[in-house]
């Protein structure tokens, strides 16, 4: 599953993803797996969310949330590793069509699911 959008400021590792962005919500414990995709021949790593909406009673799976770790480390870079992992959700102040959901985080934590 990937995701695309007409504007470059969503790379982690631009100024984007560092400025002061207005926390939306808290992910704690949320599961979720590692996936990527390529846009202007740059990498981005992104977790889909695999509850849904993150922190939501409910959980739901017609929509997911996608976060964009700004400090992803290279150990977690597979696509296919499901993970759970914690962190403030900072708007991205965009909108990506099919997936309105998607945050920058500043990952305070993070670890393998094992089987």
């Amino acid at each position: 599953m990937g995701f695309s959008c007409d504007r470059k400021d969503i790379y982690p590792d631009k100024a984007g993803c560092y400025d002061t962005n207005k926390t939306i919500k808290t992910a704690s414990n949320a599961k979720g797996m590692i996936q990527m995709m390529e846009k202007d021949a740059e990498i981005i790593w992104y977790i889909l969310s695999m509850e849904g909406i993150i922190g939501d009673d409910r959980p739901t799976f017609d929509a997911r949330d996608v976060v964009i770790p700004c400090n992803l480390q290279d150990q977690y870079k597979e696509i296919g590793l499901n993970v759970v992992f914690s962190g403030n959700l900072e708007d991205t102040g965009q909108d990506f069509g099919d997936f309105p959901h998607i945050y920058y985080t500043k990952l305070s934590k993070i670890n393998l699911i094992i089987d």
